[in-house]
């Protein structure tokens, strides 16, 4: 039934709610009129003679006027509806006025009625209250006056004495319903200004709050600043607070509230479980609002002796997404009647604080995942400095001791002018310096430029290089590099010969171990064992004496 009577009376062409809501008064008048009308068509004797017909019957016989106020209603007023149906607020609510005045005085004009009687008075004064409902004052002006010439031109000698009367009667309804249109005028633009003065008061309460986030202010602070905040934008409210649900989704925790009662609870780890028979516990589960008042019967509002004022509860959802992360809990000394702006408004005050403390969170989360980054780095870098020395020190052994078998070092000196190549151990002053600094090293020595460069293996120093060029001899910075580039191959190729060498040589060694072990398999008892070994490692070692012993083990008791 409902759903019929919406399609049938649809006003979702209009957009606002003063336009809906003018669409509907013309759709009621309709109604009422269709209702009416017909009674009035079918039922009511007002035609022929000493009035015993009713208007379709006089219709039907032929009557003019009956016929003509039969067509006119059943034609114009679907016109009527029709227009009010598509959006034209302006058509339908002349129509409706002239449906009526057409219906009620067209039998007057034209002579079925031929004077003013009592219910003429009435359609007067029904004729200026439709238009002044809807056209407000151009109506109620236009109404007034049409009903004065239509009282004026339908009055006789009979009846001239009730004139001052009934302009009296519609002046006085004119001036009421001009009163009664001033205060619904005063009411909607005071109702507009409240409006505004709410949403100002919200959005100065989203600045604020968001520049507390924006200046990376903590969590607590942006609760505490934004309760105080509410209490002094909504004074009604003498208590707020903000319950944060904990990582178990199984209580939510207290973790900002006002005044010393607020401070109290705080103390005291005040919590409250999701779900429970709570304000607080029924918002986080449903993730819906709940008003609560004290004198409501089965209420789940909990008195609190730190607030034994409290006779409304309401707490609002924190929602980041789909997800409920807590509740904005108000609590207000007086019986308040909240509707459904007030709902509007504190849960946007409540999704602004939620905003808030996501942001604080992820920036907290950013920041400590930045620290644990660079913690992480710092470590990473210590171990690679670990490493470079572990293989520095490494690389100093593993040359010292490939070294160590040329007591001398091992040198080499090339004279391109005499053509000789010859064996030679000695180190310069030139050389020393760059082999200990481990730098690129020019000097002069008897007007000979000498340039000495180290050999490094893996940043380690084991050598050093030196040219020795003419007086006059210039080199720029590319054959410098070049010099450079060839120490550093020269130090990947010895490291590559040192590791083939010494692949070798454990080659050879577990070949030598492998022969010996064979050896001591073939013998067939001790004495022949012992013999062999002997005889193994003296060749090995180049001993010339080799002793062995055997005794009984040491036991214990």
């Amino acid at each position: 039934m409902l759903e019929s009577l919406q399609k049938l009376y649809d006003t979702s062409v209009y957009k606002s709610k003063l336009q809906k809501q003018d669409a509907l008064f013309i759709y009621i008048a309709l109604a009422i009129l269709f209702t009416f009308i017909n009674i009035y068509i079918f039922f009511i004797p007002d035609t022929g003679p000493d009035r015993q017909l009713t208007t379709i019957q006089s219709a039907l016989n032929g009557e003019f006027i009956s016929l003509f106020t039969i067509l006119f209603f059943y034609i114009f007023l679907p016109f009527v509806y029709f227009s009010t149906r598509r959006g034209n607020l302006t058509i339908g609510g002349v129509g409706v006025i002239v449906l009526w005045y057409v219906l009620a005085f067209v039998p007057v004009f034209l002579g079925d009625r031929n004077a003013i009687e009592p219910t003429t008075t009435v359609e007067l004064h029904i004729l200026v209250i439709l238009s002044g409902l809807i056209l407000r004052e151009r109506g109620l002006i236009s109404g007034i006056v049409v009903a004065l010439i239509t009282l004026l031109l339908n009055l006789n000698s009979q009846n001239i004495d009730i004139l001052p009367i009934v302009m009296f009667e519609l002046i006085g309804t004119s001036l009421f319903l001009y009163m009664y249109i001033r205060y619904a005028q005063v009411s909607r633009i005071e109702g507009g200004e409240i409006a505004t003065e709410e949403r100002l008061k919200l959005a100065d309460i989203t600045i604020q709050i968001s520049s507390l986030t924006l200046n990376r202010t903590s969590i607590e602070d942006v609760l505490k600043q934004g309760l105080n905040l509410i209490q002094e934008s909504y004074p009604q409210f003498y208590h707020a607070q903000v319950f944060l649900i904990d990582d178990s989704k199984r209580s939510a925790q207290l973790v900002s509230s006002t005044g010393e009662a607020g401070r109290a609870l705080l103390q005291n780890r005040h919590s409250l479980g999701v779900g429970s028979e709570s304000v607080i516990g029924q918002t986080t589960l449903r993730n819906t609002h709940i008003i609560s008042r004290s004198t409501d019967a089965g209420t789940i509002h909990k008195r609190n002796e730190l607030l034994p004022d409290t006779v409304l509860e309401a707490a609002f959802p924190l929602r980041v997404g789909n997800q409920v992360i807590g509740a904005l809990d108000l609590q207000s000394k007086l019986m308040l009647d909240i509707q459904d702006n007030d709902i509007f408004t504190y849960q946007s005050v409540a999704n602004n604080f939620a905003l808030a403390i996501d942001n604080v969170r992820q920036f907290e989360a950013a920041e400590k995942r930045i620290r644990e980054n660079q913690e992480l780095a710092a470590q990473a870098r210590q171990a690679i400095k670990e490493v470079d020395r572990l293989n520095k020190r490494l690389m100093e052994q593993a040359w010292s001791e490939y070294l160590l078998q040329e007591a001398d070092g091992i040198g080499l000196n090339v004279d391109f002018e005499s053509h000789q190549v010859e064996s030679n151990n000695t180190w310069s002053t030139s050389l020393s310096q760059a082999m200990q600094d481990g730098n690129l090293v020019q000097s002069l020595d008897n007007n000979q430029r000498l340039i000495s460069i180290p050999l490094k293996v893996r940043g380690q120093v084991i050598g050093a290089m030196e040219f020795e060029l003419g007086d006059d001899s210039n080199i720029d910075p590319n054959n410098l590099n070049l010099i450079q580039e060839v120490s550093e191959r020269f130090g990947l190729a010895a490291e590559n010969t040192r590791l083939i060498e010494e692949s070798q040589r454990v080659a050879q060694r577990e070949a030598l171990i492998n022969e010996i072990g064979t050896r001591l398999q073939a013998t067939n008892n001790i004495e022949s064992t012992l013999t062999e070994a002997v005889r193994s490692l003296s060749t090995v070692l180049g001993a010339n004496r080799v002793s062995i012993k055997l005794r009984e083990p040491n036991t214990t008791t």
